[in-house]
């Protein structure tokens, strides 16, 4: 019985350091491409770069199956219709729209926003849950990484075809962060509410490689 446990954390810990390496390669091939002559191309890509960042993040789940499945639909159609509102009525983070590089868009929302919202949450509650258990304290930590990786990717957003802001001064106001931590945070909550034993460390990696992607096209484009 002993033994049966031990190579199964084995090879749960393999399984997740394959899928660290398969996150970061993937976000290094993206780098590369976006840094070179065919950078419209590559950034078109960026639907399935984020589906299949996703399906890495999913790989070990810990046993929550249909659950966890279930929550992240949820986020995703919640989130794709708060998107909808916020784009169409300049009401929740200010007056902006999204560009082209997210693919197709149903009222000018892109169809992948709703695995945005979910990839992010789940990758923040399953790096929250590995340093605290209390769900108002995570909910509030995942809210801060959720938000902080919005302010990281402003810069950027625009110079990818993401989206860009229509206010005078053409950047994101106060309004766009206070609405990505309250919606992060309702997120975060309910998914910790809903599934149990999130803690992943490649959510974490995730995050990091992510952060740091980012971090060196804002210097780099």
């Amino acid at each position: 019985m002993t033994t049966t446990t031990e190579e199964n954390a084995k090879l749960i810990l393999r399984d997740q350091h394959l899928s660290i390496l398969a996150v970061l390669v993937l976000h290094a091939v993206a780098m590369v491409g976006i840094l070179s002559p065919w950078t419209e191309q590559f950034v078109l890509l960026t639907p399935f770069h984020l589906c299949f960042s996703l399906l890495l993040v999913l790989k070990r789940d810990d046993g929550n199956g249909n659950k966890l499945y279930s929550a992240l639909l949820q986020i995703s159609f919640v989130s794709f219709v708060i998107e909808i509102v916020g784009v169409n009525s300049d009401l929740l983070y200010g007056k902006f729209a999204f560009g082209d590089s997210f693919g197709p868009k149903i009222a000018g929302t892109p169809a992948i926003i709703g695995i945005v919202w979910s990839l992010f949450t789940l990758t923040s509650v399953q790096t929250t849950t590995m340093l605290v258990k209390d769900r108002y304290v995570g909910a509030t930590i995942s809210a801060l990484l959720i938000t902080g990786m919005n302010w990281i990717m402003e810069p950027i957003a625009p110079k990818l075809g993401f989206w860009h802001w229509n206010e005078a001064s053409h950047e994101a106001g106060l309004h766009d962060y206070i609405g990505a931590f309250v919606q992060g945070w309702a997120f975060s909550f309910w998914l910790m509410t809903r599934v149990k034993n999130l803690n992943n460390i490649v959510g974490l990696a995730f995050l990091l490689i992510q952060a740091g992607f980012f971090v060196i096209l804002r210097n780099l484009l």
